[in-house]
């Protein structure tokens, strides 16, 4: 009967994040009240606690290293590995263009970038720590690339080893495929049938998401093109985990006049604790300047699509899941 009591985790999702942030711990004979405990410093506050699933919000403290529940009954599960207070930014733009680009500037993408991560370490201090890269070469075009490209780098150990990702750029798509988005990066780019730009179909983009990826913003033109019906078949591959992709429905200004929009998204999503879609269309949308925002999530079925899309927060992030079913978007023109 002692060995029937006692808990067991099968896994916790995210396996790392900062104080303050939600942590979904998986398993079985939890009971109904139970306890978890971040390196020794108990959680005490809970969305859901009940026998095989909790929600726990990661206490204060030095919480890296065992989580472990106790259940009602004093018995310990095994311990998982948390990663506390490290969720990662990083910012990616290019405000100056090659020839091949026409020599065209965008002098505010790093103000966009830029702000957006400022804000979010400063408003959470410590708690968030961000990599900033500038346009060099190869750096951007091979961000995204899976291993087995052989450009010698690959996603999992540059955007997706990041919780949220701010990409600014210049972006397109090609007339005679509508579906495929080209995101341009000015870098010298090695391959020279890639040329100044990357795609971000499932052939070069890779299966982004499959490690920390979250949250993927792209500040360009076109992202999230809702003109060409081709979101689900564009994006299908590249889901693995990844909750929602933020862009623009046709062109998107960058002028001083908008040079503040990551700043204010990452205002709307912290500080006023918005979710995270309605965060993105209330910062980027401009009548004025013709920009039409685009929020865009992944779910299980229709209805957990949409409620991922309305509810999820940056400080509550949904369990991720292995593979969408379902695409849903919000937009606003």
């Amino acid at each position: 009967m002692k060995f029937m009591s006692i808990p067991w985790i099968t896994g916790i999702s995210p396996d790392r994040g900062p104080t303050g942030s939600w942590v979904t711990i998986y398993g079985g004979n939890f009971g109904y009240h139970p306890l978890v405990y971040f390196n020794g410093v108990q959680a005490t506050e809970y969305n859901t606690r009940n026998n095989f699933f909790i929600e726990a919000k990661v206490p204060s403290g030095d919480v890296t290293g065992d989580l472990w529940v106790i259940n009602p009954m004093g018995y310990s599960s095994n311990t998982m590995y948390f990663l506390g207070n490290a969720w990662w930014i990083m910012t990616a733009w290019v405000n100056d263009f090659p020839a091949c680009n026409g020599g065209e500037s965008r002098d505010y993408n790093d103000d966009k970038a830029l702000g957006f991560s400022s804000y979010l370490t400063s408003f959470y201090g410590s708690d968030f720590y961000h990599t900033d890269w500038p346009s060099q070469a190869g750096v951007l075009t091979h961000m995204f690339e899976e291993k087995d490209k052989g450009f010698g780098r690959w996603d999992a150990a540059w955007a997706d080893e990041v919780e949220i990702l701010y990409f600014a750029s210049h972006g397109g798509y090609a007339e005679m495929t509508p579906t495929h988005w080209y995101g341009y990066t000015g870098a010298d780019d090695p391959s020279p049938n890639l040329g100044c730009d990357w795609r971000s179909h499932n052939t070069e983009f890779g299966e982004i998401g499959e490690g920390h990826l979250k949250w993927l913003v792209l500040d360009a033109c076109f992202s999230l093109d809702l003109q060409h019906d081709h979101l689900f078949y564009f994006w299908n591959e590249a889901f693995h985990g990844l909750h929602m992709i933020f862009g623009f429905d046709g062109l998107a200004s960058t002028t001083w006049w908008t040079h503040d929009r990551g700043t204010s998204f990452a205002m709307n999503a912290t500080f006023w604790d918005a979710p995270l879609s309605e965060a993105w269309l209330d910062a980027a949308y401009s009548f004025w300047e013709g920009n039409d925002p685009v929020a865009m999530a992944a779910g299980e079925d229709i209805p957990n699509c949409f409620w991922r899309l309305d509810n999820e927060r940056i400080l509550h992030p949904v369990p991720n899941i292995n593979y969408p079913v379902y695409f849903c978007w919000t937009w606003r023109d």
